[in-house]
């Protein structure tokens, strides 16, 4: 079976990947950046990250320059993964997020560490993408 887990900070969306991946997944969910870097000490065969993170639940936050910080988003996640060490490393990664240039600045770290990546960023009927759900199937 496929061990996947999600990063995503919406109940809704971790219904809808229970609801379309339970059966052909063994499916882990976080919605805490702190929960997926706990979690990510086993290996996935597929991440599914998404990129704004604070939308439903505060996240923890980082520590930034000159005293400032800022909540930990998919960013920190996708450079979490591209330094896993290589047991570790999933065989896919898919960014799923309504922000279309984070997810795609999260893509382009993930490539250039060697993942296979794809991108569903959401639209209108972002929870009926079936071509999202269906990259679990061909990890």
């Amino acid at each position: 079976m496929i061990r996947a887990i999600v990063l995503d900070d919406s109940v809704a969306r971790h219904a809808r990947f229970a609801a379309m991946l339970g059966t052909v997944c063994d499916l882990t969910h976080a919605r805490l950046f702190s929960e997926f870097t706990t979690v990510l000490r086993r290996r996935f065969d597929v991440v599914y990250l998404d990129h704004d993170l604070g939308d439903e639940i505060e996240q923890e936050r980082v520590p930034g320059m000159y005293g400032g910080d800022r909540p930990y988003d998919g960013r920190d996640a996708a450079a979490f993964v591209c330094d896993l060490p290589r047991a570790l490393r999933p065989a896919r990664v898919v960014v799923h997020s309504w922000n279309w240039s984070g997810a795609q600045n999260m893509a382009h770290d993930l490539r250039e560490a060697g993942y296979a990546v794809d991108v569903a960023t959401f639209g209108e009927s972002m929870l009926g993408n079936e071509r999202l759900w269906m990259l679990a199937r061909c990890a």
